[in-house]
């Protein structure tokens, strides 16, 4: 019994170590060193996927946080491909409808309309929005963000009238709600 305390103590001052560990990341990326940031972020990973596996969802939020960090210093590809992991396992785990699968499904349209990848991105994108729609309703902070989202993807690629759409009707909900 002794030995299963201090196992469970050992596993919680190592996730209390690495929140720290991961919380340190975030303020180094908010004060734009990205590498160190970066090194942090790889580090805390390393371990909790050693320790609680790659289908954690602990782990997986920390790739989602690397993969965003790899996004602000422009290595898009690398970004992608653990976006691209991460959204596969949410799925699997979480399922399609869940918050976290779509923030990472919207964070890898991001992804993709930054490397030019437009269509792709529209489609994701879309994908998000008619599920946040259903779900949270159409007035949701994280639904406006997606068919801003999406408005700016359309103009990006010249789809100048249905931008200008989602554009209005995201006005059109703000006045009605903000005033």
């Amino acid at each position: 019994f002794k030995k299963i305390l201090e196992t469970q103590q050992l596993i919680f001052d190592s996730q209390n170590s690495l929140a720290t560990q991961e919380a340190l990341a975030f303020s180094l990326q908010a004060q734009g060193k990205y590498e160190q940031s970066k090194q942090l972020f790889e580090q805390v990973l390393e371990i909790q996927q050693s320790t609680f596996g790659s289908q954690h969802l602990s782990t997986l939020s920390t790739q989602h946080n690397l993969a965003l960090n790899l996004q602000y210093q422009g290595q898009y590809e690398q970004s992608k491909q653990l976006f691209e992991q991460v959204l596969e396992i949410q799925q699997s785990i979480l399922g399609s409808q869940h918050p976290s699968t779509l923030t990472t499904q919207s964070n890898l349209a991001s992804n993709l309309q930054s490397q030019g990848q437009y269509e792709q991105s529209k489609q994701l994108f879309e994908q998000v929005l008619e599920i946040q729609q259903s779900i949270l309703g159409s007035q949701h902070l994280s639904t406006l963000t997606t068919q801003s989202n999406l408005a700016s993807n359309l103009q990006s690629q010249g789809q100048y009238e249905q931008s200008k759409k989602l554009f209005e009707q995201l006005l059109e909900i703000q006045q009605s709600t903000l005033g």
